[in-house]
């Protein structure tokens, strides 16, 4: 886009899963402007970096999968309630298309794994 991040950071919307939520937009240094989109979902209760991001701009940490990796209550969604994470794929991607914010589906191999 060419666009810098300070345009959109702290910049605040709709979460794309759940249309009645609202999600952050926030910068950190870890996202490259020459790898990929710029743009990246943080997980503040998974994975060091972003927790930290998160937990700088007041996001509390939540982690709603199981030692099981399965979908916990917390998640407050009876569609992912007792799946395992790898499995709620497809459901995801299904309700982000229903909810028309789903712009392209491409399997990605993370370099920071965790499974």
């Amino acid at each position: 886009m060419g666009y810098k991040h300070e345009m959109v950071d702290h910049s605040k919307g709709n979460h794309p899963l759940y249309p009645q939520q609202i999600a952050s937009v926030l910068s950190a240094e870890f996202v490259q402007a020459d790898e990929g989109t710029g743009l990246v979902h943080l997980a503040s209760g998974f994975g060091e970096e972003d927790w930290l991001v998160c937990s700088q701009n007041g996001i509390s940490t939540f982690a709603p999968i199981g030692p099981n990796g399965k979908f916990t209550e917390k998640i407050k969604d009876p569609l992912l309630v007792g799946i395992f994470y790898q499995s709620a794929n497809p459901l995801i991607v299904k309700r982000l298309n229903e909810n028309e914010h789903l712009l392209s589906e491409t399997i990605v191999q993370h370099s920071a794994g965790i499974d």
